[in-house]
């Protein structure tokens, strides 16, 4: 069943269309990489080199908001405003990730932007699937439903023909003993 929260947010994309909320996620991911700039610039005076790691909140939102293309996009655009702000602050380029290790942790990001991206595809794949199991159920509960119709309308129809058919007088009461169905002498 969906949640109050999924269908508010689907009567506004019903109302707004696809193209404004891509719009409003893009300028949600602008905001995004404004803050994520602003934001480790002050930090780095606080944390430094370890201040990059607000860096993955990009490759998230744009994952969250866009699924696997747009998190990986959003990892590489890390790693670049990452690299970019290392030059900034006169840090050198890559020395917290690049120098200590291997070197894999340049790759995170993009891991976190894929992994977010993928959850959202995959939610969105589920979401699909269960409108169209929504709908499917729906369909077969008003199939049902005239079945049952049916079957009540074919037993009354078998019903008045024994009783127009028999030869003697039958007649149903109810607890009030008021005729509720009554058949009459036909004869033959």
């Amino acid at each position: 069943m969906m949640g109050a929260h999924d269908k508010a947010r689907s009567a506004r994309i019903q109302m707004r269309g696809p193209d404004a909320l891509r719009t409003s996620q893009a300028a949600l991911v602008a905001t995004g990489v404004l803050a994520y700039l602003l934001g480790l610039l002050f930090l780095y005076g606080l944390l430094g080199p370890d201040s990059t790691v607000v860096s993955l909140l990009l490759p998230a939102l744009a994952g969250a908001l866009f699924g696997l293309r747009g998190g990986v996009v959003g990892g590489v655009l890390s790693v670049l405003l990452t690299a970019t702000l290392w030059q900034l602050v006169g840090f050198p380029i890559g020395d917290v990730v690049l120098r200590s290790g291997t070197g894999l942790g340049a790759l995170t990001p993009l891991a976190v932007g894929a992994g977010f991206g993928w959850m959202r595809d995959l939610r969105r794949r589920a979401d699909l699937e269960r409108a169209a199991l929504r709908r499917e159920i729906d369909r077969c509960e008003r199939a049902e439903a005239g079945l049952c119709a049916g079957e009540n309308r074919a037993g009354e129809n078998v019903l008045q023909m024994i009783l127009k058919h028999v030869p003697v007088v039958l007649f149903a009461v109810d607890r009030k003993l008021d005729v509720v169905l009554s058949g009459s002498l036909s004869g033959g």
